[in-house]
C-alpha cells in the first residue's frame, strides 16, 4: 500500500529518523490504527525541517482498510522555539545548582505554592517525586526559633501589605544538618491591579554566613591580639610612665604647700594662694589626663569610631613617650600642619598605631650615637591625612620594606614581630594604607594615611 507521502518516501525522510519514522509506519499497517509522527522531511532546496504527520486508514462497509489518508503540517517553528526553550530551562537550572538559588512561586486565592524549581527542592531537602509540600509543612522545617519571625514577615501574615519581602532564617534538614537561607520574593499583579501571586527566590547563604563568622571570629582573635600587645606594651613602659605621672603629682604637692604656707600667713595672701591653686588644678589635671590615656590603651572593647584630631591625638602619645625618649636622650620633634582634617576611627586603636611606630623609632636609636631625634609630620595629601613618623636611628635594608609587615618578623633581640602587623592591619580597616621607607642617610620613615571626613579642623 502506498505511503500518504508517495512511492518514494523514505527518499525524503532525514536518515536519522528513518528507522524510527519505518517502525511507526509498519506498526501502525499492521494494527490499522491512525497513527502521528514527527518527523525531518527534506525540501526540494535540500534543506530538512521538521513536519508533523498524521495518518488514518479509509474503510469499507466490511472494515477492510481500502486506502490511508495523511497530512503534514510543517511545525519547524514551534520545534525551534521548544528547543530553545528547553535550553534556557537546561541554563537556568544549571545558573540556579551553581549559586544555590531556589526560585518559587505562591499563589494568593489558594494561599499554596504552585512552583518550585529542582534547586528550590534540594536546598530545602524536599524529595521532588513527593510534590510541593504545603505551606505548613514548609514552616516545619524552618528552624524554631526563626519560625515565628519568617511568618511575621513574610507573606502569610503580610498579604494585605502586598508588599517585596526579604528574609534570612534557618532550616534544619532532615538529618539534622542546619542551613542559611535568604529568601526574598515580590507580588504580580494583572492588568486591573489585582494581586495574583508572589514569586520570588530562596538562596543558601550557609557557606557566606560561615565566611562571615569565621571572618568576625579573625576579628575578635586580631583585637584581642592588638589587646594584648597595648597591655605587654604598657608594662614595658610601667617606669616611664610612673616617671610621667609622679612628675605633676610631685608638683601639685609643692603647690599645695605654697598654697597652705599663703593662706597660713598672719595676713594670708590670698591672691598668691589662689595662683598656687591654680596651679594644683593644672598639675592634677595633667596627671589626670595621662591616667585616662594609659586607660583608654588598657581598654578591651567593641570599636568605637568617632571624629578623631589627628594632631591631639600625636600630642597625647608625646606625653606618655616622652620620659622614655628622654632615657635615652632623643628628643621628639614635630611638625603638624594647621587645620587638618579630622578622621573617623576607633581613638584606642589609632593611639596604638602610634605607640608602635613611635617605640619602634625610639627602639631604633637607643644604641646609636650623635644626636638623635623622633620627628612627628602631619600634613593633607590627595584628600587624605598624612602621617610620617621618621627617626635617625640603624635604618634597614630596602628590600625589608614590606618584609617588616609580615606577622613575627623582627629585626630586635626581643621583638615578637607583632606590632607592624597589626599596626597595619588596624590603618587597613580604617580606609588608609602603612608602608615603609628607608632614609637616604641612617634611619626609617613610617608613613600612613587616614581617609579625611571633615573638610577642615574646626
Amino acid at each position: 500500500m502506498e505511503h500518504a507521502l508517495g512511492s518514494d518516501w523514505a527518499s525524503v525522510v532525514h536518515p536519522d529518523d528513518l528507522a524510527r519514522y519505518a517502525d511507526k509506519w509498519r506498526s501502525a499497517l499492521a494494527a490499522g490504527e491512525p497513527t502521528e509522527s514527527e518527523v525531518r522531511l527534506r525540501r526540494p532546496d535540500g534543506n530538512y525541517r521538521w513536519w508533523l504527520t498524521r495518518t488514518v486508514p479509509l474503510r469499507d462497509e466490511l472494515g477492510n482498510i481500502v486506502k490511508w489518508y495523511g497530512t503534514a503540517i510543517d511545525i519547524e517553528d514551534r520545534k525551534r522555539a521548544e528547543e530553545a526553550l528547553r535550553r534556557s530551562e537546561v541554563y537556568l537550572a544549571d545558573a540556579q545548582r551553581l549559586t544555590c538559588t531556589g526560585s518559587w512561586a505562591w499563589d494568593v486565592a489558594t494561599r499554596q505554592s504552585v512552583y518550585w524549581s529542582q534547586e528550590n527542592y534540594r536546598l530545602l531537602g524536599f524529595d521532588p517525586e513527593g510534590g510541593i509540600p504545603s505551606d505548613e509543612v514548609f514552616y516545619q522545617r524552618i528552624h524554631p526559633e526563626d519560625r515565628d519571625r519568617v511568618r511575621r514577615e513574610t507573606i502569610l501574615e503580610r498579604l494585605d501589605e502586598s508588599a517585596h519581602f526579604d528574609v534570612d532564617f534557618r532550616i534544619v534538614l532532615p538529618g539534622g544538618a542546619i542551613k542559611y537561607v535568604r529568601s526574598m520574593g515580590h507580588p504580580v499583579r494583572n492588568i486591573s491591579d489585582d494581586l495574583l501571586e508572589y514569586v520570588g527566590t530562596s538562596i543558601d547563604v550557609t557557606e557566606r554566613k560561615r565566611v562571615d563568622e569565621e571572618r568576625e571570629r579573625l576579628r575578635q582573635v586580631q583585637a584581642d591580639l592588638a589587646h594584648l600587645s597595648r597591655v605587654t606594651t604598657m608594662g614595658e613602659l610601667t617606669a616611664s610612665l610612673a616617671h610621667e605621672i609622679r612628675q605633676p603629682i610631685s608638683a601639685a604637692v609643692t603647690n599645695a604647700k605654697t598654697c597652705l604656707r599663703w593662706l597660713g600667713r598672719d595676713a594670708p595672701d590670698v591672691p598668691e594662694a589662689c595662683e598656687a591653686a591654680s596651679r594644683i588644678v593644672k598639675d592634677v589635671t595633667r596627671a589626670a589626663d595621662i591616667i585616662g590615656s594609659i586607660s583608654l590603651l588598657f581598654k578591651k572593647g567593641a570599636l568605637q569610631r568617632e571624629l578623631v584630631d589627628v594632631n591631639d591625638l600625636i600630642r597625647e602619645m608625646i606625653v606618655l613617650l616622652r620620659s622614655e625618649a628622654n632615657r635615652y636622650s632623643i628628643s621628639i620633634r614635630t611638625e603638624l600642619a594647621e587645620h587638618l582634617p579630622r578622621v573617623m576611627g576607633d581613638r584606642v586603636q589609632l593611639q596604638q598605631v602610634f605607640m608602635n611606630l613611635m617605640l619602634n623609632g625610639i627602639d631604633a636609636m637607643k644604641d646609636t650615637t650623635g644626636a638623635s631625634a623622633l620627628t612627628i609630620k602631619s600634613e593633607t595629601a590627595d584628600g587624605q591625612v598624612l602621617i610620617s613618623v621618621s627617626d635617625t636611628g640603624v635604618g634597614f635594608p630596602q628590600e625589608q620594606a614590606d618584609q617588616i609587615f609580615k606577622a613575627f618578623f623582627t629585626t630586635k633581640d626581643n621583638g615578637t614581630g607583632m606590632g607592624l602587623p597589626i599596626s597595619r592591619s588596624i590603618i587597613e580597616s580604617h580606609g588608609g594604607r602603612l608602608w615603609a621607607a628607608g632614609a637616604s642617610g641612617r634611619g626609617a620613615t613610617f608613613h600612613f594615611t587616614l581617609p579625611a571626613t571633615v573638610a577642615a579642623h574646626a
